[in-house]
């Protein structure tokens, strides 16, 4: 078989006795030892995230070289025998088969490259970034005879080399703010990948965010996988200041690679609760509800109204919240999800003690006012319609007021206001 310089073929290979057998089946040429120098000073000249330059001593008689490039992941077949037998046939037919039916390009990069030139070096292509490779060099003298096939010395010693990986920059323009009595958001500006995947499209490009309660503390990630320029964190304790860390992630020929986590975090404080009689402050422990979130669409004065309706009203917004938390989880973590979002609703409301509405249900989740006995009153509704009793403490007094519920077995709390509950006594009263 006749080859011609600078031709490329590549293969994709999905296993190590198919890539063996492709390197062996598509050599073109007999070994005859002896008749061609093996290649000897296989180095790398240059590498970089897709490519390689590969070069090497010039053998006498060679008219060209037959580069091999795989994957270190794959390298360990030794010939067609144990390519065959690997590949589940019993002879070189059926394993070429088998190779030609593995041969679907790859989306990011190749595992294996079979490169023909004239010269004593080679520029390696489409390689992926942060990949390990092996690569081998045979001489080839090219027969100008069509009856004879060519002749190829040994293949050389095999030289392995790493491709670069991609230098992932800081997020720009990190900013944090409270987001009411329980949540902070974070926001921060795109992230600007220059470099593309080994087959030119653009690499994906996510987010993980960091959190601490100190600011020279131990950062957890708190959410990751982040394709969105802002992430709200929730379940915070009320006037509860919290440090944050935004890094780059940026999925390159299927592989992550993090950028750094940046010295300075930023960080931001949530908002007091406000309680009755002007108090403000936050509970000292207990849970708070995740996932669940109030939504103040549509509330407006509703003047006129009957109390029957204003209630009807009210109880359509607490069926809902009931209906959206389900009924997985213990008790506490349900009853927290509750009182989560009443909370939500008060954080988008107005605190006031003026008017007929802010000590009622109604008050909170439609009219877009509340107080201690409001939102008391609201997550008693939703409670309600999660199946659970409940008790207003302090109904209607100058005093902090919230729900008494049993939760798993124990009796316990829960408040609207600051978005929590836990089990035993209220531990801000």
């Amino acid at each position: 078989m006749k080859k011609k310089p600078n031709k490329v073929w590549i293969y994709t290979v999905r296993a190590l006795a198919v890539i063996a057998l492709l390197i062996f089946l598509f050599s073109g040429c007999s070994s005859v030892p002896g008749s061609l120098e093996t290649p000897e000073g296989v180095e790398t000249a240059a590498i970089s995230l897709h490519t390689a330059e590969l070069s090497w001593k010039e053998v006498e008689r060679a008219t060209a070289y037959e580069v091999s490039v795989i994957e270190a992941r794959y390298a360990g077949a030794t010939g067609a025998a144990e390519a065959a037998e690997a590949a589940g046939g019993t002879g070189a037919a059926e394993a070429a088969e088998v190779a030609e039916n593995a041969g679907d390009t790859g989306a990011n990069g190749t595992a294996c490259q079979i490169i023909e030139t004239d010269e004593a070096a080679a520029s390696i292509q489409g390689l992926k970034a942060g990949t390990e490779y092996q690569a081998t060099v045979t001489a080839i003298y090219e027969v100008d005879e069509d009856d004879k096939e060519d002749v190829c010395s040994e293949p050389s010693e095999p030289v392995t080399f790493v491709t670069e990986t991609p230098q992932i920059g800081q997020v720009a323009s990190v900013e944090a703010k409270a987001g009411g009595t329980s949540s902070v958001i974070l926001s921060w500006q795109q992230y600007q990948e220059e470099n593309t995947n080994a087959d030119g499209s653009a690499p994906a490009v996510s987010y993980i965010v960091y959190y601490s309660d100190k600011e020279s503390g131990s950062y957890e990630a708190v959410a990751e996988g982040i394709t969105e320029t802002s992430y709200t964190h929730t379940g915070l304790a009320a006037k509860t200041t919290g440090y944050y860390k935004v890094t780059a992630v940026v999925t390159m020929d299927e592989k992550d690679f993090e950028g750094p986590q940046p010295e300075t975090p930023v960080s931001a404080t949530t908002e007091a609760a406000t309680y009755c009689g002007g108090q403000t402050g936050t509970a000292g422990s207990g849970t708070a509800g995740a996932g669940s979130s109030g939504d103040k669409s549509g509330q407006s004065s509703n003047a006129g109204l009957s109390s029957a309706q204003k209630q009807a009203q009210a109880r359509a917004v607490a069926q809902q919240i009931a209906a959206g938390i389900g009924t997985q989880g213990t008790d506490l973590e349900r009853v927290a999800k509750a009182a989560q979002a009443v909370s939500a609703y008060c954080s988008k409301a107005t605190y006031t003690t003026e008017g007929s509405d802010y000590s009622q249900a109604y008050g909170v989740f439609i009219k877009g006012e509340y107080s201690c006995a409001g939102a008391t009153r609201a997550l008693g509704m939703v409670l309600e319609y999660m199946g659970y009793k409940w008790e207003h403490v302090n109904p209607n007094q100058w005093t902090h007021q919230w729900c008494k519920v049993t939760m798993d077995g124990q009796a316990g709390w829960a408040d609207g206001q600051i978005g929590m509950a836990g089990y035993g006594e209220h531990p801000f009263v």
